[in-house]
């Protein structure tokens, strides 16, 4: 009713053809899990449709090269790109170039039992004139999963990365934001059973967060220590398939939230405990939709009296239409509580929006548009960000071992809600070229 037990391998394979490319842009556009990732990844993919970047294309697509029982892809995307506003700022706007190389390598194993996975890429940026913010970034990912019987898989991954913060729909002040980069490692295990029409999975992820210091001028620095946190999460999920492409979900997952310091003026942190409660339908219908669509409601419970619970309605949609083998567009939606990392600690609710099209020119010639637009509004208080993010692609493949990629962005971020009203905004230009042996 669901996907076979391959269906884990078949999307990291997906995931993984992309990464060269995600890692050489500027970053997410309105990105759905912010600083995280969902404990149970939606599952909708039952491998009954193929998007256009999906689909296979033997003139072109990497052979890769056998070591043991492994396939090894290397890959090096190589990146110009220019910006209007380099800081991010309302004024004193200061534009710049910089380059970026962004080496990856995954190693995927080729086994009738079972699956491995090995990545690892890096991003390294260098600016012409503002070195501030030149910055190395990287992600070193491993994931397995071991088939039990014939019903049921126990899937492990482990996780280490160093990131950069998107300034649009950061946690913290933009001007902030663009200089900071932090830790992140994870640690999950998930398993999952399938009986008929039923599948249930359950899961358990270790997530901690640690920011780096921020350099604001030569002889200030700003220490962002009361972001640490760690968090230990728990999900089980149930499914009940009403056709092979449409299943119903019910989803629970709570989340258990510790800081590693007080704030600065000696006040508690958010220490808390998180519900989610989520139902809703995947679906997967051959040559038209595939995608999921969620709704719940969020509690979250602090531990300091200091500090009243919140909750409100939650959920996410994100539905892909095949209008036809060369043009796919796909809708993605979410709203979630979020902690701030502004001076009054505030959290708030985030609710965002976006529409996407890939069109396919010519079987190696692919074209991407994608606009979005959200808002955080903090509770208790009157101030609210409004965003709105637009990005372009054209992608050309010249051969199984080369291609070009041209990357268009716009980002604005406005504060509303108070006197006066402050506002960002900032275009980017990337040229890349990406190589695979």
């Amino acid at each position: 009713m669901i996907a076979s037990r391959k269906r884990w391998q078949k999307r990291w394979r997906a995931v993984r053809a992309c990464l060269p490319i995600i890692l050489s842009c500027q970053g997410g556009l309105l990105r759905a899990e912010g600083l995280l990732e969902p404990t149970l990844p939606d599952d909708y993919n039952q491998q009954r449709n193929l998007s256009i970047t999906e689909r296979p294309r033997p003139g072109y697509d990497p052979l890769g090269h056998r070591i043991g029982g492994f396939l090894a892809y290397p890959a090096l995307a190589l990146s110009i790109a220019g910006t209007d506003n380099a800081y991010v700022t309302s004024e004193g706007r200061k534009g710049d170039m910089y380059g970026r190389i962004a080496p990856s390598l995954e190693l995927r194993s080729d086994w009738n039992r079972h699956m491995l996975d090995l990545s690892a890429q890096g991003v390294i940026t260098r600016y012409s004139h503002q070195q501030p913010l030149d910055r190395d970034t990287w992600d070193v990912d491993a994931t397995s999963r071991i088939d039990v019987g014939d019903f049921t898989d126990i899937a492990v991954r482990g996780r280490a990365s160093k990131l950069q913060e998107d300034p649009f729909t950061s946690q913290a002040d933009a001007s902030l934001a663009i200089l900071s980069s932090y830790r992140r490692d994870d640690l999950s295990v998930r398993a999952e059973r399938e009986v008929g029409r039923t599948r249930f999975a359950a899961s358990v992820e270790a997530t901690k967060l640690r920011f780096g210091d921020v350099t604001l001028t030569d002889i200030e620095t700003l220490s962002q220590a009361t972001r640490d946190r760690s968090m230990v999460a728990g999900s089980a999920q149930g499914e009940y398939a009403l056709s092979p492409g449409a299943v119903l979900l019910a989803r629970v997952v709570y989340t258990s939230t510790n800081y590693q310091r007080l704030l600065a003026d000696g006040s508690p942190n958010r220490d808390a405990g998180t519900w989610q409660v989520l139902g809703g339908l995947n679906l997967d219908l051959p040559d038209f939709m595939r995608g999921t669509i969620q709704l719940g409601y969020t509690r979250k419970n602090y531990q300091a009296s200091s500090y009243a619970s919140v909750g409100g309605i939650s959920g996410a949609v994100k539905l892909e239409y095949f209008l036809s083998d060369l043009m796919n567009f796909e809708i993605d939606a979410h709203r979630s509580i979020e902690d701030s990392a502004t001076s009054d600690n505030n959290p708030y609710f985030e609710t965002m929006a976006s529409f996407g099209m890939t069109r396919s020119l010519q079987e190696n010639l692919l074209a991407g548009l994608k606009v979005g637009a959200g808002n955080q509004a903090y509770l208790g208080s009157p101030i609210r960000y409004d965003i709105v993010q637009a990005s372009a692609y054209v992608r050309y493949l010249l051969s199984r071992t080369v291609s070009m990629r041209l990357d268009a962005g716009y980002g604005k971020r406005v504060q509303a809600g108070t006197r006066p009203r402050s506002r960002i905004d900032q275009s980017t230009i990337m040229m890349t070229m990406e190589l695979h042996r």
